[in-house]
């Protein structure tokens, strides 16, 4: 099966990571594939970086199972792999790759993209959110489509209870599970906040209502007066 093959599981034994199918299922040249990785290595910073042997790709992701970026490949130009079997990071967050065909060792340093994005996760994992949203930023003004950017500044938004904005956030990054979290907050806020409101409307047209009755049942008892009168032979 291709489902579950990465799982993080926190101290009380739950995956931390969403359930369904990591990597690519087709090849190169269209050919389904069920993914295969080889090898994991995680960073002191909780980034979890995933080694396909397939395709000789290397995945990057958060503790939450979002994906960061990819790269690598099969080939034989510089960063892909023949067979690519073993992966390590140090401290600084290089990531070493194993080619046991090519029986040498790659070495990969963080972008300055990548390097903001990592910031950016760490932050919001430290509870400084406020600066994760201006890192999320920054990411941003560099690829304005970066989902994961929009996802992290609607969860800094949700820690200022700016639901409204959240939701923007969290619909750019095409992010239902969030989007629906937001809009939850937002109806509470909005009913606790306007119930006042809500009550003196909802009065309002109970009093319309009933002086509209009123007015009716008042019309109608003139109209069969006046039927009953014209009924008896006097003519009004």
């Amino acid at each position: 099966t291709s489902s579950n093959q990465i799982i993080a599981l926190n101290s009380v034994g739950k995956n931390t990571f969403r359930e369904g199918a990591y990597g690519e299922t087709t090849d190169e040249t269209g050919n389904r594939i069920v993914p295969y990785f080889v090898d994991i290595a995680v960073d002191q910073n909780g980034m979890v970086n995933a080694l396909e042997q397939k395709t000789g790709k290397v995945y990057q992701f958060d503790r939450e199972g979002n994906m960061t970026t990819i790269f690598g490949g099969l080939g034989n130009k510089l960063g892909q792999f023949k067979m690519a079997s073993s992966i390590a990071v140090d401290g600084d967050g290089a990531i070493y790759i194993l080619d046991y065909d090519r029986n040498n060792i790659q070495v990969f340093q963080p972008t300055r993209f990548i390097r903001t994005v990592q910031d950016a996760i760490h932050h919001h994992n430290e509870g400084k959110y406020g600066q994760a949203k201006v890192l999320w930023s920054d990411v941003l003004r560099i690829d304005a489509n970066y989902s994961l950017a929009h996802k992290g500044i609607g969860k800094a938004l949700m820690k200022e209870k700016k639901w409204a904005e959240a939701m923007e956030e969290y619909n750019e990054a095409e992010d239902m599970k969030g989007y629906s979290a937001a809009f939850d907050e937002y109806r509470t806020d909005f009913v606790r906040t306007k119930f006042g409101l809500i009550l003196l409307v909802i009065a309002a047209i109970v009093m319309v209502c009933w002086f509209a009755i009123k007015k009716s049942r008042k019309a109608t008892r003139t109209l069969v007066d006046k039927y009953t009168k014209w009924q008896g032979g006097v003519r009004l």
